[in-house]
């Protein structure tokens, strides 16, 4: 139970790390106020657990599918946000500084509930349990230290960058990371047979999804050792956007300048 609470905490800790991680270095970099961020890590906890209470009449909405749909729903926010985010942050305008807080506040809050309410839901359910109760919280703290941990260097490694090039990174980073909510909502949605499923390839043999590597890679990737078509062309198709979307912002703004 030790082990596994580690697993499950960190891979749900460590996705939500890594994206504040990655705003706020954004913001840093622009010299912005990181108090937004703050709320938004708030506001997503207390969210997440009225979510999880929620949980059980969320599931029996559309047919009981609402669950699916729910947290796919989520995963499409924070992709709309994180679109927003990366062609703002190209336009370096002061006029967009309010809007681009709110657009990280919202980012960060939306995946804080996502993950939180995951981690609420886990230990709730063992919680009762007194042989057990004890390495659950034992590895549930370790996750989480381990992945607050992950996301602190990564903060300050971006910040260490020099400006142009931590911002490459950072976009590269954050279409990566929309990208894996893309591919995550795609997986909720055939769950709910609104989308086709399928099998392009096994990578279960060598890369479980269920090992450490494999947690860690669904985290920062959103990893799939069996991927359906439905799944590559969704985070393709998202990839792309954002990787046209930026290129055109880009040249946008050495024309103007």
């Amino acid at each position: 139970m030790l082990l596994t609470s580690v697993i499950i905490v960190l891979r749900e800790v460590l996705e939500a790390a890594l994206l504040i991680s990655v705003l706020a270095a954004l913001r840093q970099m622009q010299g912005g106020s990181r108090r937004g961020l703050l709320w938004g890590v708030l506001a997503g906890l207390m969210a997440s657990l009225v979510i999880a209470r929620s949980m059980g009449a969320i599931s029996e909405l559309a047919d009981g599918v609402g669950q699916e749909l729910f947290l796919a729903f989520l995963h499409g926010v924070v992709y709309l946000a994180l679109l927003c985010i990366s062609v703002l942050a190209l336009r370096e305008s002061s006029s967009h500084t309010l809007l681009m807080g709110v657009l990280m506040a919202t980012a960060v809050a939306v995946a804080v509930s996502r993950e939180g309410e995951e981690v609420f839901l886990y230990i709730s359910a063992f919680q009762q349990n007194d042989e057990v109760r004890s390495s659950l919280y034992s590895g549930s703290l370790i996750g989480l230290g381990i992945g607050a941990s992950a996301g602190a260097l990564l903060y300050y490694a971006l910040c260490l960058l020099p400006p142009k090039c931590g911002y490459r990174m950072i976009l590269l980073l954050l279409t990566v990371v929309a990208g894996a909510m893309t591919l995550q909502a795609s997986g909720l949605l055939i769950q709910a047979d609104y989308l086709p499923d399928g099998m392009v390839w096994d990578s279960s043999g060598w890369l479980p999804e269920d090992g450490i590597a494999g947690q860690l890679l669904y985290a920062m990737l959103g990893y799939e050792a069996t991927p359906a078509p439905a799944q590559l062309w969704a985070y393709g198709g998202a990839v792309l956007l954002m990787t046209s979307v930026l290129l055109w912002q880009w040249r946008r703004s050495r024309s103007a300048s």
